[in-house]
C-alpha cells in the first residue's frame, strides 16, 4: 500500500510539475538619442610666422602662407551631418603701435582635407579649395557634410584636416609687429 501511495504521489507531482509554464516574454526596447560631437585632436593653436622676405611675398600674393600646423577634427554623428567654421572677428593685435593693427578676415582662408570615415561609412563632401572668410568675421558654412536624404550619413567617427592660408593681403608689409590672435569656431548640426 505503502508503494502505491507513494506512486502516485509521484505521478501527481510529475503531473504538476508538466503543468508549470514554460516560457515568458520579455519587452525588448532600443532608445536611440541624437549624437553629434565634435572633437580637436590636435592642432588648436595653428599660427603663421612672418619672418622672411619669402613670408611677406608669399602673404601679399595669390599664392598665401600656410600655417604651421592644420587643425585635425573629428566629427561623431547620428544621421547627416555639416560642419560650419566661423571667425569671431578679423585678426587684431591688442599692443600694436609701429604699424596697422588688424589683418582682415578676407585675407585668411581655410580648406578640408584627408577625410577618413569608418568602414561602411558614405564619404562626406568638403570644401577642398581654399575659401575666405568676411570682413570683421563671418562663417563658411559646410565645411564638410554628409548627404541628406535617406537612412545615410552618419558616422562613428570622421576626421579630417583643416588647412590654413594666409594670403592676397598687400598691406601685410604694414603690420604692427607682434601677434594677431581670432578665433575660429567649428559647431556641427543635422544635414
Amino acid at each position: 500500500m505503502k508503494k502505491i501511495l507513494m506512486l502516485a504521489t509521484l505521478i501527481v507531482s510529475g503531473a504538476a510539475v508538466s503543468q508549470a509554464q514554460t516560457s515568458q516574454t520579455a519587452n525588448l526596447s532600443v532608445t536611440v538619442s541624437d549624437v553629434k560631437t565634435i572633437t580637436i585632436n590636435s592642432g588648436a593653436a595653428p599660427a603663421f610666422a612672418l619672418a622672411s622676405t619669402a613670408d611677406y611675398t608669399a602673404v601679399s600674393g595669390a599664392t598665401g602662407l600656410s600655417a604651421s600646423t592644420p587643425t585635425n577634427v573629428t566629427v561623431v554623428s547620428r544621421g547627416a551631418y555639416k560642419v560650419k567654421a566661423t571667425l569671431s572677428n578679423d585678426l587684431t593685435n591688442a599692443t600694436a603701435t609701429n604699424g596697422a593693427s588688424s589683418i582682415p578676415g578676407s585675407k585668411l582662408g581655410i580648406s578640408v582635407s584627408g577625410a577618413t570615415t569608418q568602414s561602411g561609412e558614405t564619404a562626406p563632401t568638403v570644401i577642398s579649395t581654399n575659401t575666405v572668410f568676411t570682413n570683421g568675421g563671418g562663417t563658411i558654412a559646410d565645411i564638410i557634410k554628409t548627404a541628406s536624404a535617406g537612412n545615410v550619413g552618419g558616422t562613428l567617427g570622421t576626421t579630417f584636416s583643416v588647412n590654413y592660408k594666409l594670403g592676397n593681403f598687400p598691406g601685410v608689409i604694414n603690420l604692427a609687429t607682434g601677434s594677431f590672435t581670432a578665433n575660429v569656431v567649428y559647431t556641427i548640426e543635422a544635414n
